[in-house]
């Protein structure tokens, strides 16, 4: 086997990071001009700030006809809905409707890739990813396509992908106010990382639990001023019948709950191509998975402990598992990513990393699984490349999990106390 001298790492490694560095110059224009097109998505956040600060009532947005008129007036030409996002959204994004449109948005974008360059930077230190793994991993999000949908239509998962980072540093560190404080922020904002809560519970973590609860429910209290307290029945009404939407099974949804509805639950209009007719099934099946899923997560969980890629794989699987997961969700996807390149680094195991390339590669991609050629029959098993690499990504946090649980019930050598450093979280102290 070849080995490479010192100064061939040395000299790859900076190869590595000028690769980067070119990769982050031909981000710039890309993001300049997605901070400065109009495009759905942002002017969703737009319309609804601008009239909540006009009193408008926020039940109204739930309304899809009466908020996508009000939506052509700030931007001609341009139609959005408000939903799903809860009322508190709006009072979020609030500071910015005293601005026109292209100020705001542009503001917007500069939060959001403040808090991306955050979330990277806080990362590549915390999950001590070393050598090429360094560079790989900032590639990866300057190639990630997830991440281009985000800063294309104006989203807000960069910014919630560095709450999300925040919340794995309490996690990690046992710091139950820190965890709380960023999951609350993140549950008033947008429905994200939902199943982070149920890790939580499942460890019997209250007190984060607690402060998480007390952040959310501060949050709706301190804007009922504004938003008004009849906009959460509306809200929570739409919540229950969300999953009896039949364009949920358009193939831009990546989520379990599409694919198997894709499959099974035909629609004149929005799935008239699907090889089978049993709707029936498909709610059973999607259900049934999704339980098997959380229960296998929770059982793995319970016996892990504070772990690191635990905390991912309940990352992965609210991505999994919510009927929402469009492309722009899974920039959520980019702090398990980190965790399990920081654990391959170190595993001696070639084939996990392959299929971890592999998987990652697949979500990553700009693949054209919208396309209408894969919209019907049997053919739109391709169609979901970006959840089917989020099923590798769990299964592959998983499964190194149990096998470092194997290890610590094994006498260690220093080999093993590396590869479990980036397994699990720090030890209680």
């Amino acid at each position: 086997m070849c080995r490479v001298s010192p100064l061939g790492r040395s000299r790859l490694l900076w190869a590595a990071w000028g690769g980067v560095l070119l990769l982050a110059l031909r981000m710039v224009p890309f993001a300049v001009d997605a901070a400065t097109r109009p495009s759905y998505g942002f002017v969703a956040y737009y319309t609804a700030a601008r009239l909540l600060d006009e009193g408008a009532g926020v039940r109204n947005f739930y309304d899809d006809v009466w908020f996508n008129a009000r939506v052509e007036t700030y931007t001609p030409g341009i139609r959005d809905i408000y939903r799903p996002n809860p009322p508190t959204t709006a009072w979020f994004v609030l500071p910015l409707a005293g601005l026109d449109y292209g100020r705001a948005r542009a503001a917007w974008s500069l939060v959001n890739l403040v808090a991306l360059a955050a979330a990277v930077a806080w990362l590549l230190g915390q999950a001590a990813l070393r050598g090429v793994w360094a560079p790989a991993f900032v590639a990866l999000v300057l190639l990630y396509h997830p991440l281009r949908a985000n800063l294309a239509q104006g989203q807000a998962y960069a910014l919630l992908l560095g709450l999300l980072v925040l919340a794995w540093h309490g996690y990690r560190r046992r710091r139950e106010a820190v965890v709380g404080l960023a999951l609350g922020t993140m549950l008033a904002f947008k429905l994200a990382a939902p199943l982070v809560w149920v890790l939580l519970a499942v460890q019997r973590r209250w007190q984060a639990l607690a402060w998480g609860a007390a952040t959310a429910l501060g949050a709706v209290l301190l804007s009922l001023p504004w938003v008004g307290a009849d906009a959460w029945p509306a809200y929570l009404s739409l919540l229950t019948r969300l999953s009896d939407r039949p364009e949920l099974a358009v193939t831009a949804y990546q989520s379990q709950f599409g694919l198997i509805h894709h499959l099974l639950a035909p629609d004149a209009r929005w799935n008239p191509g699907a090889p089978f007719d049993a709707p029936a099934l498909a709610d059973w099946l999607t259900w049934l998975s999704a339980g098997l899923l959380i229960g296998v997560s929770a059982y793995r969980a319970h016996r892990a402990g504070t772990s690191d890629l635990i905390f991912g794989a309940f990352v992965i699987l609210g991505i999994v598992v919510s009927p929402l997961s469009l492309a722009y969700h899974y920039v959520l996807l980019l702090l398990p990513a980190a965790l399990l390149m920081a654990w391959a680094q170190g595993s001696g195991h070639t084939w996990a990393t392959l299929i971890l390339v592999a998987a990652l590669a697949a979500v990553a991609a700009d693949l054209p699984y919208r396309s209408p050629r894969l919209a019907g029959g049997i053919w739109s098993l391709l169609a979901y490349p970006k959840l089917y690499g989020a099923w590798a990504l769990w299964g592959l946090a998983l499964w190194a999990t149990s096998a470092a649980e194997a290890e610590r019930t094994a006498p260690l050598s220093g080999a093993h106390h590396e590869h479990l450093s980036g397994v699990r979280g720090p030890a209680r102290r």
